[in-house]
């Protein structure tokens, strides 16, 4: 084989491999297929809140087969009915699934609630960089509105053994379903060596609302996926326009 079909068959890999094999993750955090759970917190601060750690899930599902949960209510009113978080392996509108609460009272109160993996006590040690470079959200759902409601924030906070890094984003409410991609690169973080994550969210003063999703998990970033597929297009553009792949691969 010459030097100009060896190019040739590794221009059309890489292409194929841009443009194909585009797997929805690289690792699975979670799917939220294991540990149907439905918890309520009735509480009106941050310290009536409720959380539960569910262990001896599949790990092919859930990251290290475990996960935390914690969810609160933030109002000046009386909880008539409590924020509800709900896992549902089998629920189409999303697996996973908070619903604000609702008050005796004008006021509108806040929705917050933690997904965790991994702890300090029992920390992940896991090297993300062998899966991708950024953390994805799959198809988020919601209808609260995106009010800034510092010092609380929606983010995702990832700790190493030197400590934790939080990046705030923001879920834009209303627009259908979504996915939330965020770097690596974002974060002053160790992603070699990560001891937990945490996914936070903070959602706006408002009745009867929900914010939900199906997936969380590991993957390349888009842009990794395509500067792939230039590289095999840059291989075959440098070639002489009068030389075509295809009739040298195909000649006896």
């Amino acid at each position: 084989m010459s030097m100009q079909e060896w190019k040739c068959l590794v221009a059309a890999g890489l292409i194929a491999l841009a443009t194909s094999h585009n797997p929805a993750y690289a690792l699975m955090i979670d799917d939220f297929t294991q540990g149907p759970i439905t918890l309520g917190s009735e509480g009106s601060n941050l310290g009536g809140g409720v959380s539960e750690t569910q262990t001896g899930l599949d790990p092919n599902h859930v990251v290290a087969g475990t996960r935390e949960l914690f969810v609160a209510t933030v109002t000046s009113d009386s909880v008539v009915t409590p924020t509800t978080l709900t896992i549902h392996p089998d629920a189409i509108d999303g697996r996973l699934r908070v619903t604000s609460a609702t008050v005796d009272g004008d006021d509108r109160p806040i929705t917050y609630f933690i997904v965790r993996y991994g702890s300090e006590d029992t920390p992940l040690n896991f090297d993300a960089t062998q899966h991708g470079n950024a953390i994805k959200i799959h198809n988020i759902r919601t209808n609260f509105e995106n009010e800034n409601l510092s010092p609380l924030h929606d983010m995702i906070r990832v700790a190493d053994e030197d400590g934790a890094s939080a990046v705030p984003f923001e879920v834009p409410g209303n627009d259908g379903a979504f996915d939330l991609i965020l770097p690596f690169s974002s974060f002053d973080a160790d992603f070699e060596n990560v001891h937990y994550i945490d996914f936070i969210f903070a959602r706006a003063r408002q009745r009867d609302a929900f914010i939900a999703f199906d997936a969380i998990s590991i993957v390349p970033e888009p842009g990794s996926l395509a500067l792939l597929g230039l590289s095999g297009i840059t291989l075959l553009w440098r070639r002489r326009p009068e030389l075509r792949c295809a009739s040298r691969l195909n000649r006896p």
